[in-house]
């Protein structure tokens, strides 16, 4: 079961229900927190909080996590290129072009 937690409140928490263990998975709001992420994954892998294939699906999600966290950055980067392209429009300017 992942829960997660209120605004600005407590880390996901991770509890495998066949051994009833828990691990904190701290929010994952940027590229920044994705090693992190996986080094608590692999953590509770060797502690044996969860099973490998349950560690296996919990290492996919965060996978989802950086590739929704890239596809963000990409799209957010292109709207301002496009944006600085329309003002160069606008102002007579072309790109490459000063």
């Amino acid at each position: 079961m992942v829960a997660a937690p209120a605004p600005d409140q407590s880390p996901y928490v991770i509890s495998s229900g066949r051994l009833s263990r828990t691990f904190a998975l701290s929010p994952i709001q940027s590229a920044a927190d994705i090693a992190p992420a996986i080094k608590t994954v692999a953590a509770a892998l060797a502690d044996r909080a969860v099973a490998p294939g349950e560690g296996e699906a919990i290492a996919r999600i965060v996978d989802i996590f950086v590739r929704t966290i890239e596809t963000s950055d990409f799209e957010r980067r292109l709207a301002m290129l496009e944006r600085a392209d329309a003002e160069d429009e606008q102002q007579g300017r072309f790109a490459g072009v000063r």
